[in-house]
């Protein structure tokens, strides 16, 4: 088959082809996110109306990059349902879970880590580690649903949290030491006296 699907029988076949395939996955998929039959219901086919757009574009049905998109495309879907159903509860950040759920061991109160750097670490993470730590710390999945929804096993998931970890861990302790240096040149260059305000500003920073 051409790469190009020239007319809408051909993608009409597609369509049907990838909801005989896929749509059992998907609805277990929505499920495990949403745990509502008739939302995760909707979710699917919420999926495939969004899908329909990259027909054109699809080759075939039973090929490892469809199905990869059929599964982001749903997962996307379910998850922007279940911000919908939590719009009204208040919801932390990442950051905020990462620290509540004690995900990083350095003592962020005390080390004066600022929150936009936070962020800016989280966001430097690869997508692989990054959907894990979102899954597992903002929106509260287990290990076992997270796989489900990510299509790995729960040791994939684990080891996945645990690199991230170690990553954001190294990466603000990084700053932490450059931030000490940095104060340190700023001692000798003034001969060693710093007003105590000036050094106060400067453990705060």
């Amino acid at each position: 088959m051409s790469l190009r699907l020239k007319n809408k029988a051909d993608q009409r076949e597609i369509l049907e082809d990838i909801y005989r395939l896929y749509e059992q996955d998907m609805y277990k998929i929505a499920y495990s996110v949403l745990h509502q039959v008739q939302q995760a219901e909707d979710a699917v086919q919420d999926a495939f109306v969004k899908l329909m757009k990259y027909l054109p574009r699809i080759a075939e049905a039973d090929s490892v990059k469809t199905k990869r998109l059929v599964m982001r495309i749903l997962r996307t879907t379910a998850i922007d349902q279940y911000r919908k159903n939590h719009r009204d509860s208040e919801m932390c950040t990442v950051e905020d879970a990462l620290s509540q759920e004690k995900v990083i061991s350095i003592d962020i109160g005390q080390q004066a880590v600022d929150r936009d750097f936070l962020s800016r670490v989280l966001y430097e993470l690869q997508p692989i580690y990054l959907e894990v730590v979102k899954f597992r710390c903002y929106f509260g999945f287990s290990n076992r649903e997270t796989a489900r929804i990510l299509n790995v096993s729960e040791d994939v998931v684990s080891k996945r949290m645990e690199r991230a970890r170690k990553l954001i861990e190294k990466r603000m302790g990084d700053e932490i030491n450059e931030s000490e240096t940095q104060y340190g040149a700023i001692i000798e260059e003034s001969g060693g006296r710093v007003s105590e305000r000036t050094a106060s500003a400067g453990r705060r920073s």
